[in-house]
């Protein structure tokens, strides 16, 4: 009976650990770039590019209308001249309203406007807020007129603007209207908003 005869291959355990670490990582490399690219894709038409202001610590919509963008004008002109002064808080106010309440150039329900001026720690509750009820309906009202004849705010009139004792609190009561739109509801045209100094220069909406 012939012996069979031994393998004179070896094999060399510490390689083959290597080399399969090594395509595991690859694989985790992929992978976790893949997972980037579709968030990042995700996060891209979800939100609006923001352009920030040199004169204020505020920033405008890139897709503003041209009200939108006269309001911010005025905003860094008086914000320029002093920061804490009524036309200041006024006009605070008033790009607030033009940019919650102008629906004409938003995609989605998620792109709230005028968020950037709600207090920090409200604004996750704020958007949730927004989205269950004046921005509900976006995507079906934008299917069903179209995004350009939807609301558009015009003619914001600061009506009073109201400090506390050591003008560390404004209460504006701001009016406004709309421009011609498909929308059958009654649309708000009024509203009390509370701004603080939440940082120095720095005015956000705690109340509305």
């Amino acid at each position: 009976m012939s012996k069979k005869k031994k393998s004179n291959v070896k094999i060399n355990y510490k390689n083959v650990a290597i080399y399969v670490f090594a395509a595991v990582l690859i694989i985790a490399v992929i992978s976790i770039g893949v997972s980037f690219l579709n968030s990042s894709s995700g996060t891209k038409t979800d939100e609006i590019i923001q352009e920030e202001s040199k004169a204020t610590p505020y920033s405008l919509r890139s897709n503003a209308n041209e009200y939108q963008k006269q309001l911010f004008d005025d905003l860094e002109k008086s914000y320029k001249s002093d920061m804490t002064s009524s036309e200041t808080i006024g006009n605070i106010a008033k790009n607030f309203v033009a940019d919650f309440y102008t629906l004409s150039n938003k995609t989605i329900k998620n792109d709230i406007g005028g968020a950037q001026f709600w207090y920090p720690d409200y604004r996750i509750n704020f958007r949730d807020a927004a989205i269950n009820s004046y921005y509900f309906n976006l995507e079906l009202l934008i299917d069903e007129y179209g995004s350009s004849n939807l609301p558009t705010v015009q003619n914001i009139e600061v009506m009073s603007v109201k400090p506390n004792d050591d003008n560390s609190e404004w209460e504006v009561y701001l009016e406004w209207d709309y421009g011609s739109h498909s929308i059958k509801d009654e649309l708000p045209t009024s509203a009390t908003i509370t701004l603080l100094e939440y940082e120095t220069g720095i005015f956000i909406i705690v109340l509305s």
